[in-house]
């Protein structure tokens, strides 16, 4: 679905919202995951689990607004050389992930309305402290920059050449509804910049949230 939105044609210095200016996903992808577990319990909760998952991400074509200087007039004043918009195909990404996720607290468990009052389905529940560590590599493709001026295009696409990202992730995940409380927290680093890579926005983006479990069937 469209989420975000793009920058501010007349600002200085500005970035937009959208998958593509974040540099963060594909607007569709696809994903082949495998997965292997290790030393797993007599209720199948594993205590290490090794991943990979290789992907295609696709982005579409966005359509821009050129600048007309009404802030900036000698540094955004592009919309008379180029035209009132113009077209970015940012290129299209093909990488891999490789993960190890760690449970080295599966914590206690009772027999709560979560689980149905049952102690053997509460035991099968994920652990309550969970730790994931990832690399991510990503191979980007060139872009392609449309408008009315083939050497403004040109002067944007050399520094959106093929290239690539590194990424390194670190996730830790509390669940509670082991104790009867259907809900999850977890915080998450990762950095872009600790292995250097080409042509991409190396962001370091820490995140953290709650997710609420809730069961419609």
């Amino acid at each position: 679905m469209p989420t975000g939105s793009n920058f501010d044609p007349e600002a200085a210095v500005s970035v937009g919202t959208n998958l593509w200016e974040l540099h963060a996903a594909g607007d569709v992808e696809a994903h082949l995951s495998a997965d292997k577990q290790f030393f797993v319990d007599e209720y199948g909760v594993a205590r290490l689990n090794v991943g990979a998952d290789l992907f295609y991400s696709f982005f579409r074509p966005r359509q821009y607004k050129a600048g007309r200087g009404t802030q900036n007039p000698l540094l955004n004043n592009n919309a008379p050389y180029i035209g009132d918009t113009y077209i970015v195909d940012g290129g299209d990404w093909i990488g891999g992930t490789i993960s190890v996720d760690i449970a080295p607290f599966v914590g206690p468990t009772l027999p709560t309305f979560v689980s149905g009052n049952d102690i053997k389905k509460a035991n099968a529940l994920p652990p309550i402290f969970t730790l994931a560590l990832s690399y991510t590599r990503i191979q980007t493709f060139q872009s392609d920059w449309q408008s009315e001026s083939p050497l403004w295009d040109y002067d944007r696409e050399k520094y959106w050449q093929p290239g690539e990202k590194n990424i390194l992730r670190a996730t830790a995940n509390v669940s509670l509804m082991r104790v009867g409380v259907p809900l999850q927290l977890y915080a998450r680093y990762q950095a872009g910049d600790l292995i250097p890579g080409r042509y991409t926005r190396p962001a370091n983006i820490f995140s953290a949230g709650i997710r609420v479990i809730a069961k419609f069937w």
